[in-house]
């Protein structure tokens, strides 16, 4: 990403007459090549020689291929994890309850989440 930024900021910068005369070694008249200039119709990454590009393109293709490779990394991690958790819900659940109530039994304070779990628990329980 870091790349496709980098050739953004060079799409965005005007090319200098310098520039546009290497791309247009045709036009010799000064005049011309400010007013092409004006028009703004290369920019600085248009004007880069074709190694140049190829080597920008290359490190674009490297980059977000690592990207997505972490990515998919990242993805064939978490989301057996969370396939588990949500097997193992219940299971987890009941073993908290045992905890918190333990914990309540014998004057231990509960921490936040056990606080939020109990409170949810109760309201469920009241309910039905």
């Amino acid at each position: 990403m870091i790349t496709l930024i980098i050739m953004w900021i060079m799409k965005a910068i005007g090319a200098t007459s310098e520039q546009i005369y290497r791309v247009l070694p045709a036009v010799t008249d000064l005049d011309i090549i400010e007013k092409i200039k004006e028009l703004d119709i290369y920019s600085y990454f248009d004007t880069l020689s074709r190694t140049n590009k190829a080597i920008i393109y290359f490190v674009l293709t490297f980059e977000l291929a690592s990207e997505f490779w972490a990515f998919m990394l990242f993805l064939t991690r978490w989301v057996p994890k969370k396939w588990q958790q949500r097997k193992n819900r219940v299971q987890h659940d009941a073993e908290n309850l045992k905890s918190i109530k333990w914990k309540i039994e014998n004057n231990f304070e509960l921490t936040g989440k056990e606080l939020k779990f109990y409170k949810k628990y109760s309201k469920a329980n009241t309910k039905s």
